[in-house]
């Protein structure tokens, strides 16, 4: 008989570290210079303001790829 394999999105924090075999987070802390946003970030927030990104996770992944392409682009 096989189990069924449980969602690793079903776990919860405490269930996620035991399976993962952790114990603890540490927090990053990152030393960057603030820098304005540019252009092409400009015009894909704007198009992002139709999404929920406090729910929506599709919403979040394509805010996150605004992020990265704005930086790869402008250098």
């Amino acid at each position: 008989m096989t189990s069924k394999k449980k969602k690793f999105s079903s776990f919860n924090q405490q269930q996620a570290f035991k399976q993962l075999g952790i114990s603890d987070l540490y927090l990053w802390q990152l030393q960057t210079e603030p820098r304005e946003p540019s252009e092409f970030f400009e015009q894909r927030l704007a198009r992002l303001q139709h999404f929920d990104l406090k729910i929506s996770e599709r919403a979040k992944e394509l805010l996150i790829d605004a992020i990265w392409r704005s930086r790869l682009f402008s250098g």
